[in-house]
């Protein structure tokens, strides 16, 4: 039997037929592979659609978009499955401006967002909460009463996050008509998740990993802190394309803003060409 044949039998299309055969390994093999098409055997086809048959001997007609599978088990306390609810969670909690909020004890992760005018960043400034600009983890330093670290038992998080603020507002304030790139604490959000550091690491590889935020692959140096004693050190990339930081400005360039624009262009190509059909 070819092709038109058994979808003759089977009352589908032929496309259907093509589709039952790449999407079901039970389907028989051709015994022949003719110019004008597979041949099969009429009694592994008719041995195939018997189990399928409907009151008529044969199978009912299916939809050409019925995709056959067989159920994966799944087990909600698997790691992978706990780190993407850790995720979840943290891209589902309420965005806050980063210039103004109320203070808080927690350690865990946390996004940095963008949403200014710069055409540099204009590809994350649309607020998908899986597009932020910057994230990190900081983990609890206090002990709780019981002599465990608790995620919730030090300021840790706002430290960092006001950190941040301070670096962005750096910037503000050096902004001139020249510098090409200024940033505006206005600009920016966060999102924060207070979660044990057991669950805060994996989950922030994973949104490294899923997200690529450019400030920390193509532009790196803005979680930086300033250089000590009499190290000699390049100003970082980021500090080239955003400069105002104070302990940065007495560095020596390491970089062009040009070669960095082209870096973040490029950078923003290859992760939304990846993040295609995800």
């Amino acid at each position: 039997m070819g092709v038109a044949e058994i979808a003759e039998y089977a009352r589908v299309s032929r496309q259907a037929i093509s589709n039952m055969r790449n999407r079901d390994d039970s389907f028989p093999m051709p015994v022949e592979e003719l110019r004008s098409g597979p041949v099969f055997l009429e009694s592994e086809i008719r041995e195939y659609f018997e189990p399928r048959a409907g009151s008529a001997g044969r199978s009912a007609p299916m939809p050409d978009s019925v995709v056959r599978h067989v159920p994966a088990g799944f087990d909600p306390l698997d790691k992978a499955n706990l780190v993407a609810s850790v995720v979840n969670a943290l891209f589902s909690a309420p965005a806050q401006p980063l210039g103004q909020f109320e203070p808080f004890n927690g350690s865990g992760l946390y996004c940095l967002y963008y949403s200014g005018g710069d055409e540099l960043y204009g590809p994350i400034a649309g607020g998908d909460p899986t597009r932020p600009i910057y994230v990190g983890t900081v983990h609890a330093r206090a002990r709780a009463s019981n002599e465990t670290l608790s995620a919730s038992s030090s300021p840790a998080l706002t430290r960092r996050i006001r950190s941040h603020a301070q670096s962005i507002e750096a910037v503000e304030r050096h902004t001139t008509p020249t510098i090409k790139h200024p940033l505006f604490v206005r600009d920016f959000s966060f999102r924060c998740l207070v979660v044990d550091e057991m669950w805060a690491i994996p989950a922030i590889d994973s949104v490294m990993s899923r997200s690529a935020p450019v400030w920390n692959s193509a532009i790196r140096g803005f979680g930086a802190n300033a250089i000590g004693g009499n190290r000699r050190a390049v100003r970082s990339a980021w500090d080239t394309l955003h400069p105002g930081r104070p302990w940065a400005e007495p560095l020596k360039d390491g970089y062009s803003v040009e070669g960095l624009e082209t870096l973040a262009r490029e950078h923003f190509s290859r992760a939304f060409e990846t993040a295609v059909g995800i």
